[in-house]
């Protein structure tokens, strides 16, 4: 359900009317803070085909914990930059200047869209670190969080916005600046969960790869994916190869957005557009066939289009977008079938996780002689965890019919 960001700012002046003062004491805000911020009981959700996993924002009292600044909105989960330098390997720049008034019984109120999306941010990470842990994987990231806020990115002399980012060499999460109307990207559960993904897959994977010299160039062309041209130097098995890791990264990423809040159709509640193309309902046919899909014809496709991706590789992201729905589509059939509660939808997760190092193994052996398989992270499942029967049966369906076993 959208929450219109007109009707979210329209309603904070009227919420003032109760509010006491400004707690101009930064002391004041640390520690465990309430706050009143658009948010879903998303956590909780259980859903099936019938409700489509749909979360319901309302403005409601959030506990951020481990709060240090609040004003700035640094804390033991997250950390936040406004508009900063993006050097080499690091960024550059000063917190945010946040405003909050506080209500007479305690509750923090942010007084403008800027406050209101570190607040909502800062409780996005805390709930993501707490799924970290129930996968005991909370000590593969670096906390707090790093995270950018307001900046506007330059693409071929076009300036680009509503977008969120993950930053895998500098290790920061880049959230665009918004505009328009549509459902805010920063507010979206499924979408913060969805770049905290790329932040495990660059650590589990593509960190491992970078040190391959085999395949160090392929994984690197992956940050010219937004810019104007590939290497010139790519040959056409590395670019199948880039394909489908970016693939991989993409249609993992989305399952984790539904992990964590339940919606299989998160994306386009920010993004109506792509509902089609990015669903990760089974009713949704935009995309790849998987049922013809083959290592042989996949490659086919890169070859004859190669040049086409070098010179515009955004074209590339593209289809490894729909590649990467395609498969997480497969993944969720084969795995979660149509229960969805909390409890499986976590055990889905762990059997992600599983995979990732087993995935990283394969691609290393990935050469000139040797083109990966897109049946290699169904493998990689397949190695990393004890499957049942039913499961095990699902992927040959797939798999088997194709070769790709």
């Amino acid at each position: 359900m959208k929450l219109q960001r007109a009707i979210t700012i329209l309603l904070l002046p009227l919420l003032f009317a109760n509010c006491q003062k400004r707690d101009l004491d930064a002391n004041a805000a640390k520690g465990d803070v309430m706050v009143r911020i658009p948010w879903s009981d998303f956590t909780d959700t259980e859903a099936d085909e019938s409700t489509q996993g749909a979360a319901k924002y309302e403005l409601d009292n959030v506990l951020l914990k481990g709060i240090k600044n609040l004003y700035a909105m640094s804390g033991q989960f997250l950390q936040t930059f406004y508009a900063p330098k993006y050097l080499q390997d690091h960024i550059s720049g000063n917190a945010p200047t946040l405003d909050f008034i506080r209500s007479r019984d305690g509750i923090y109120i942010p007084t403008n869209e800027l406050s209101q999306e570190a607040a909502v941010l800062y409780a996005h990470f805390q709930n993501l670190y707490d799924l970290d842990k129930s996968l005991g994987i909370e000590n593969l990231q670096t906390w707090p969080r790093k995270l950018t806020l307001g900046s506007v990115m330059q693409v071929n002399d076009q300036k680009v916005m509503n977008n969120t980012l993950y930053d895998g060499a500098r290790d920061i999460y880049i959230v665009l600046k918004h505009s328009g109307q549509d459902f805010p990207l920063w507010m979206n559960a499924g979408v913060n969960a969805h770049e905290h993904f790329h932040s495990h897959f660059y650590k589990l994977v593509k960190s491992e790869l970078l040190k391959s010299k085999k395949i160090n160039a392929i994984v690197g062309a992956d940050s010219h994916l937004l810019q104007e041209a590939l290497p010139s130097d790519l040959t056409a098995k590395e670019i199948y190869t880039l394909f489908l890791i970016r693939a991989w990264d993409e249609g993992l990423a989305d399952l984790w957005g539904w992990i964590y809040s339940g919606e299989v159709d998160f994306v386009s509640t920010s993004l109506p557009s792509l509902k089609d193309a990015r669903s990760l309902s089974a009713k949704s046919v935009q995309g790849f066939n998987m049922e013809q899909i083959t290592k042989e014809n996949l490659y086919k496709n890169i070859q004859n289009q190669v040049e086409v991706y070098k010179k515009n590789p955004t074209e590339l992201n593209s289809q490894s977008y729909l590649y990467g729905t395609a498969m997480a589509r497969q993944l969720k059939a084969i795995f979660a079938g149509q229960i969805w509660n909390k409890k499986n939808r976590i055990e889905f997760a762990r059997k992600i996780i599983a995979a990732l190092p087993v995935l990283k193994d394969g691609l290393l052996k990935v050469d000139d002689k040797n083109l990966a398989d897109p049946a290699l992270l169904f493998s990689s499942i397949r190695s990393a965890n004890k499957l049942s029967a039913v499961e095990n049966e699902r992927i040959d369906n797939i798999t088997v019919p194709r070769g790709l076993k």
